[in-house]
Order: C-alpha cells, then structure tokens, then sequence
C-alpha cells in the first residue's frame, strides 16, 4: 500500500487480472491433463488404469484453478511479473506431455525437470541433472516398480 494525501490514510492500486490469467492458464492445463488421461485409460478407484492419476490432478488442478479464479483475493499492482519462472514451469509442463508418449517417463521427467530447474537463476545445471536423475529415478521406482503401472519407461512401447 501507498499512502496518499487524503489525511495519512493507506491505499492501494489492485488488479485481479494476474490472478484470473493464472486461474485460466491453470484451467487450461487441468483440461489437457484430463484430456491426456483418456488416452491412457482411466479405470476405477479398485482397478485403476494408467490414466487415473493424471485424470484425479487435472481435476484436481481444474478445481485449484476455479478456486483461485472466484476467489476475491487481489494482488498489488506494479509487482514484476516473473516472466522466467512462468516461462519455464509451463515449457516444463508442455514438455513433458509432448515427450512422455513417445519416449516414455524417464526421460520426459528428466527433460522437464532439467527446464523447470531453469525458473530459478541460482540453479547450476549439475544441480538441475542431479535433481532431474533423482526424480526420474524416484518416478520410475515409485509408477513402474511399486505400483506396476503400464506406463512406458522408455519409447513409446507401440
């Protein structure tokens, strides 16, 4: 807030855009997931398909994005936007739904992890390849190992 010169009283310029634009670019991506779901087969919750999780976070993200969207919170204008970090995480989140049909979870989450690590300036890359092998190892022991999910690790599996 700014003070102004109506006697000492605090005000302040608010735009809710920011907020919306997140709500919407939110939505759009919970939709896809939803969408990209399909393709895998969804299942039940007692015999779930490869698509159940996804289908249950784009739901859950399409449900995020309504809240923040109703939501009459505000933000303060004239904040920079931190054009990088959104860059980033969406390249990060588009890439991977590009890459995963045809080269399957572990390198799609490598490859995303490696362009999301990008958001943040202080990250090396030795961090971001170490995150990223982590992550992907953790994934693949996690979908493939333990739960058994017929989700290609590498390639398509066509």
């Amino acid at each position: 807030m700014t003070p102004t010169s109506n006697g000492g009283k605090a005000s302040a310029t608010y735009s809710v855009w920011p907020e919306r634009i997140v709500a919407i670019v939110l939505f759009a991506l919970g939709v896809i997931f939803l969408l990209r779901a399909r393709a895998y087969g969804i299942g039940t919750p007692q015999q779930m398909g490869p698509g159940y999780f996804p289908a249950v976070l784009g739901a859950a993200i399409c449900l995020l994005a309504a809240l923040i969207g109703l939501t009459h919170r505000h933000c303060a204008t004239g904040q920079p936007v931190a054009w990088r970090s959104l860059a980033m995480v969406g390249g990060g989140i588009f890439a991977l739904i590009l890459v995963m049909p045809n080269f399957g979870l572990v390198p799609a989450l490598f490859l995303c992890t490696l362009i999301v690590s990008r958001a943040d300036r202080h990250t090396t890359s030795v961090q971001a390849a170490i995150v990223a092998s982590g992550l992907a190892a953790g994934a693949w022991l996690l979908f493939i190992q333990v739960l058994g999910l017929p989700i290609p690790t590498f390639g398509s599996g066509h």
